[in-house]
């Protein structure tokens, strides 16, 4: 817990403030253009592995199942191609 601080008292950083940082992000964020239909069926196959993986227990499925079914999930909707 204290590494953190042991760490910034030996090497403090040498920039203190970044004011532009803030305008530079937003720029970044802009320049990605909107959430692609690609982008949105992966979210939602994650949360669902996700869901499955917590719920083996009761659906009794391999965590190796539900990663394969991921990523044959992803080459369907073509989020993902070889």
């Amino acid at each position: 817990i204290l590494m953190p601080w042991f760490i910034y008292k030996i090497y403090p950083p040498e920039i203190k403030e970044t004011p532009e940082a803030a305008a530079m992000a937003q720029k970044e964020l802009d320049a990605l253009g909107p959430i692609t239909k690609a982008e949105i069926s992966v979210a939602i196959i994650f949360v669902l592995c996700i869901l499955l993986w917590a719920t083996a227990i009761w659906t009794k499925l391999h965590p190796t199942v539900v990663a394969m079914m991921g990523v044959l999930a992803c080459v369907v909707t073509g989020s993902l191609t070889w």
